[in-house]
C-alpha cells in the first residue's frame, strides 16, 4: 500500500491544481482589457465604414460634376465652332447674310447736303 492515504493524495492535487487570487485578478483584468479592445475596434471599424461610404458619395458627386462639365464643354466647342463656321460665311458672301450692308439705311446725297447746311 501506499504510504499516504486518499485525502493526503486529493490536498496535493488540489495544492498543483489551485491558482492563486492574484493570478485570477490578472486574468480578469486581461479579460476584461481584451474585451473593451474588441469593442473598441468594432467601433473603429463602424466609423471608418461610414466615412467610406461617405467619401464614395462625394467621389460620385465629383464624377457626375465632372462629366457634366466635359459634356457643357464639348457642348460649348460645337457652338464656338458652328459661330465660326458661320462667321467664315459671312466674310465669304457678306452679302447673302441678313443685315449685311445692303439692307443697312444709307444716306442719299442731298439729304448729307443738307445736314452739312444745317450747321
Amino acid at each position: 500500500m501506499s504510504d499516504k492515504s486518499q485525502l493526503e493524495k486529493d490536498i496535493e492535487r488540489r495544492e498543483l491544481v489551485k491558482i492563486p487570487f492574484s493570478v485570477l485578478v490578472l486574468i480578469a483584468l486581461l479579460s476584461v482589457a481584451l474585451g473593451s479592445l474588441g469593442v473598441y475596434t468594432f467601433k473603429l471599424k463602424q466609423d471608418i465604414g461610414i466615412r467610406e461610404l461617405e467619401i464614395r458619395s462625394r467621389d460620385q458627386v465629383i464624377t457626375s460634376i465632372k462629366r457634366n462639365l466635359d459634356n457643357e464643354k464639348s457642348e460649348f466647342l460645337a457652338i464656338i465652332k458652328a459661330l465660326e463656321t458661320g462667321k467664315e460665311r459671312v466674310k465669304a458672301d457678306p452679302e447673302s447674310m441678313s443685315g449685311g450692308p445692303d439692307t443697312a439705311p444709307s444716306v442719299s446725297a442731298p439729304e448729307k447736303g443738307r445736314k452739312d447746311s444745317a450747321k
